[in-house]
């Protein structure tokens, strides 16, 4: 009885698959598919059913592809920006430093047919304005420790810019001749016209109130320092040039100076410890 059914299975399994094959053949004939070729009849085919699936991955990874690649250029060209930005600034930083550095030498130039004569001198950098109640005030970076002084002569290399105001240790104001409290022993080039040099408050501009009542100073003439008041016991130093000469209000003549060493257009000014010159101011 048990070889018996076992027998009696075996065409039923086998009928079974053979069903299963027919079913899948029929599914199969369900599915339309489409010739790639133009023009051609419409036919069935298994791959049709999965064909807008791989054309929507394929349009996905194409996307993604193009959008990895704008990144990644993206991140390309700033690193290549960011670059060109640090050359560009060293490149500034190189043209200002030796613009720097010309004009360091340009007024160390200038300034040494003024200083040597003169003695030892201190080199000083200009820091900038120190603004006061209107007063003009320029700090430079050196003080007692480098053996600055108050009072002592200040000069650049267009002639003398002023003296030392109020020192610091490492550091000193100097007072323009431009400022208001400045006050100079003046006397004109050719014509020997003796007079006081006083600030206006006007950057690069002062005047000169002569002694007498009549002069023969005309503009165009250089000031120097007359080694009296005001003018640290040195004479014959440019202070500036006469512009214009006018009867002033007590009835004395005042000139209109252009000072030749105004202190702001300098990167570098001088203070002189000790002058020595020794000029004598001219006989009218």
């Amino acid at each position: 009885m048990h070889v018996s059914a076992r027998r009696t299975q075996a065409p039923r399994h086998a009928a079974l698959a053979v069903a299963g094959v027919l079913a899948c053949a029929g599914v199969l004939a369900l599915v339309p598919t489409f010739s790639a070729a133009p023009g051609a009849a419409a036919g069935w085919s298994a791959g049709t059913l999965l064909s807008p699936v791989w054309e929507a991955g394929a349009g996905l990874h194409r996307a993604s592809e193009r959008l990895w690649r704008r990144a990644f250029g993206a991140a390309a060209l700033e690193e290549e920006n960011a670059a060109l930005r640090r050359a560009l600034t060293e490149l500034q930083v190189a043209q200002a430093l030796g613009a720097a550095e010309g004009q360091a030498a340009g007024a160390r130039l200038g300034a040494a047919a003024l200083t040597e004569p003169l003695g030892e001198s201190i080199e000083t950098a200009v820091l900038g304005p120190a603004p006061n109640a209107g007063r003009r005030l320029l700090a430079v970076n050196a003080g007692s420790l480098a053996g600055v002084a108050q009072g002592m002569l200040v000069l650049g290399p267009g002639g003398v810019a002023g003296r030392v105001d109020r020192v610091f240790p490492s550091a000193c104001l100097v007072e323009l001749l431009a400022d208001r409290e400045s006050r100079w022993g003046a006397v004109a080039e050719q014509s020997g016209d003796v007079g006081l040099l006083r600030g206006v408050s006007r950057d690069g501009f002062a005047e000169v109130e002569f002694d007498s009542m009549t002069v023969s100073a005309a503009p165009g003439e250089r000031l120097l320092t007359t080694g009296r008041l005001g003018s640290g016991l040195v004479a014959g130093l440019p202070l500036g040039t006469i512009v214009r000469v006018s009867q002033g209000p007590s009835g004395t003549m005042v000139a209109e100076v252009e000072l030749a060493e105004p202190g702001t257009g300098s990167p570098l000014l001088y203070v002189v410890p000790a002058p020595k010159l020794d000029w004598q101011v001219p006989q009218r």
